[in-house]
């Protein structure tokens, strides 16, 4: 079973996570209180997503024994950050989603 844990820093948005025996941080943007010293937890969901990619095909190729040269996957999303902070709800009918 895999474990992680979070837990905050300094009292604001910056949290230090252990996984499996590495040390990530993660914090918000400036303009929003934090004090950007890692990405914010969308960076972080973007960024697992994004690395699952680019193994689970790898793993794919080799088993097929077809050559790689590389693969890169490129995320995005988009959100409407300061309304849903200050009602806990989505603003002007926009549902936040992921592009590959």
């Amino acid at each position: 079973m895999n474990e992680t844990l979070v837990r905050e820093v300094d009292g604001g948005f910056r949290q230090t996570i252990t996984a499996g025996g590495h040390e990530l941080t993660a914090d918000e943007l400036v303009s929003v209180g934090g004090t950007d010293v890692g990405p914010d937890p969308y960076g972080l969901l973007l960024s697992a997503l994004g690395a699952c990619t680019p193994m689970t095909l790898s793993m794919y190729a080799n088993r097929k024994g077809w050559p790689v040269e590389s693969i890169s996957v490129q995320l995005g999303h988009s959100k409407v950050h300061a309304e849903d902070c200050e009602d806990g709800s989505r603003s002007r009918g926009e549902t936040p989603g992921i592009r590959l």
